[in-house]
């Protein structure tokens, strides 16, 4: 008789877990379809808000490097007397990677000076100047 009673839970449990698995897919689909596109438990246990949250931080990867970027202009003025024309004075003076002075599809960035800022522009991903994916940014330097 105890064998009958464990198949019966065994059974239970496996039904009790496809109704949950239902229940979620259910949810997913219905979260897709919705207009506000939040996510939920579902996405989570699937890891949808991590591939997001990393295209998030990729596009927005160029804002991220500006600090760094910051401290070897700085340290570049410290050590020169002079902020550097280019960025590859910063490669060549050992202060900076190509991931600071370059944009993230390869581009040098372009540095224009006005007083105390510094304007670093790219013309993006498709490489062509002047269109809307263009990069400019901008650091205030000490």
């Amino acid at each position: 008789m105890s064998k009958v009673i464990k198949l019966v839970l065994v059974l239970l449990v496996i039904v009790f877990a496809a109704k949950g698995y239902d229940y979620l897919r259910e949810q997913r689909v219905a979260e897709e379809s919705s207009p506000d596109h939040e996510m939920d438990a579902a996405d989570l246990l699937i890891g949808r808000g991590h591939v997001e949250a990393y295209l998030n931080i990729k596009e927005k990867a160029p804002k991220f490097n500006l600090p760094a970027l910051q401290t070897a202009m700085a340290q570049f003025h410290i050590n020169n007397g002079r902020y550097p024309r280019t960025l590859a004075e910063l490669e060549a003076a050992n202060l900076a990677g190509r991931d600071l002075t370059h944009d993230p599809y390869g581009q040098p960035y372009r540095l224009q000076y006005e007083n105390r800022t510094v304007t670093l522009s790219s013309p993006g991903k498709d490489k062509q100047p002047g269109t809307e994916d263009d990069i400019e940014l901008s650091l205030t330097l000490q």
